[in-house]
């Protein structure tokens, strides 16, 4: 059995009924795409990495995802009808704490421990904040992305949320890390948007 999309309830709750037109960017291997057209969506999902099939589009990777944050979000507007939605799962590289980053390298440990993930190469947390930090570095924040989004997009809601269960680690965190977010043990990460396209 395949696993549940993790943006999946956040879409769904979102979108106009079916068969509205739905455009998942960056849609990886394809879940959250399929699970909408079974549901009686128009979903198409582009990736540079796209599977096959009629559902997906490969796209260069410099099509996709434009240096620029104002042509992208020029180019997104122009893609979105007025009045259409927006929704952005998001990262935000900025809420990476050192508890954070700390509760990570332990999960990614611990599931290197049962052969659940990779052995990681970072022998403490205080190295593996130090690389993640460097490694985001060009990652725009999401205070900068939500800033560019107010030229073409009116804003709806925004909500902080756990992400961290789904980057190099196993969706079945998701619950320890929301508890541990609602316990002020360590920040959210993630974020969901919704805007609507200006008229």
């Amino acid at each position: 059995m395949s696993e549940r999309p993790p943006a999946l309830d956040f879409v769904s709750a979102h979108l106009p009924p079916p068969p509205a037109r739905a455009l998942d960017v960056g849609c990886g291997e394809g879940a959250l795409t399929r699970e909408l057209a079974a549901r009686g969506y128009d979903a198409r999902g582009i990736d540079p990495h796209a599977p096959e099939g009629a559902l997906f589009e490969r796209i260069a990777i410099e099509d996709l995802y434009v240096a620029d944050l104002a042509v992208a979000v020029e180019r997104l507007g122009d893609a979105i009808v007025p009045g259409g939605l927006l929704l952005v799962d998001e990262f935000d590289r900025e809420r990476l704490d050192p508890p954070t980053t700390a509760w990570l390298w332990r999960q990614r440990q611990a599931l290197a421990a049962v052969g659940a993930g990779a052995e990681h190469e970072h022998g403490n947390a205080h190295d593996h904040h130090a690389t993640l930090l460097d490694n985001l570095a060009e990652i725009d924040t999401w205070a900068t992305v939500r800033a560019a989004l107010e030229a073409r997009f009116e804003e709806r809601s925004a909500e902080r949320v756990e992400y961290l269960y789904r980057y190099e680690t196993h969706l079945a965190l998701q619950p320890l890390e929301r508890a541990m977010i609602e316990l002020g043990a360590i920040s959210p990460t993630g974020v969901r948007y919704v805007g609507r396209a200006r008229e």
